[in-house]
């Protein structure tokens, strides 16, 4: 009689909530746990209590608030990006994507999305920053290169190799096929290593 070979399926990603209101964490945690690929490994209601726990629980992904008890949720996202630049930390916050994202690229963060969103947006933001993509909108990237101040919106940027510096220097150009150092991204934004 033949064996049947058995396929298993791969672990699912391991996310880390860290959000001071109970309801949206637990709702959250909840949406996400339902979904075949994640699992929700741990939860924290402040910057302190997570800093304390991910080493110990080692998520794929967190998935920050910016407005926590005592330390900051950008403060903590430079913390985490000093100690492990394997992580994934993407935002997941009330504040105006237009207003933060930028910081929370600079500090380390691989993504942006608002609370507001549809709860399957949210989980492709986490897909997306899984699979080596930064999470922000278009209209934040074309921010980023010009200077101005984006609107928000949902729309991907795929990520490319980064060195220790997680965003290098981001400008913009209209010239498409010059010859510089940077590598062309949507919405005629370039990402130059290092910075």
């Amino acid at each position: 009689m033949a064996k049947a070979l058995k396929l298993e399926s791969p672990a699912p990603w391991k996310v880390f909530i860290v959000e001071d209101h109970p309801v949206f964490r637990e709702g959250l945690a909840q949406t996400l746990n339902a979904e075949p690929d994640l699992s929700v490994c741990g939860k924290a209601c402040s910057a302190e209590q997570a800093l304390e726990a991910i080493p110990r629980f080692k998520p794929d992904v967190v998935l920050v608030d910016l407005t926590l008890p005592g330390k900051s949720g950008l403060q903590m996202i430079k913390e985490i990006r000093n100690t492990d630049r394997n992580i994934k930390l993407l935002v997941v916050s009330m504040h105006d994507e237009s207003l933060y994202a930028n910081r929370v690229l600079r500090a380390g963060g691989d993504g942006y999305v608002m609370k507001q969103e549809d709860p399957e947006e949210i989980v492709r933001a986490i897909r997306d920053v899984l699979n080596g993509y930064l999470y922000v909108s278009e209209e934040v990237v074309r921010g980023i290169g010009s200077g101005g101040v984006p609107t928000a919106g949902t729309a991907r940027m795929k990520r490319i190799g980064l060195p220790s510096s997680p965003m290098g220097n981001w400008k913009s150009s209209n010239c498409s096929g010059a010859a510089t150092p940077t590598r062309k991204l949507p919405g005629n934004c370039h990402w130059t290593p290092g910075g």
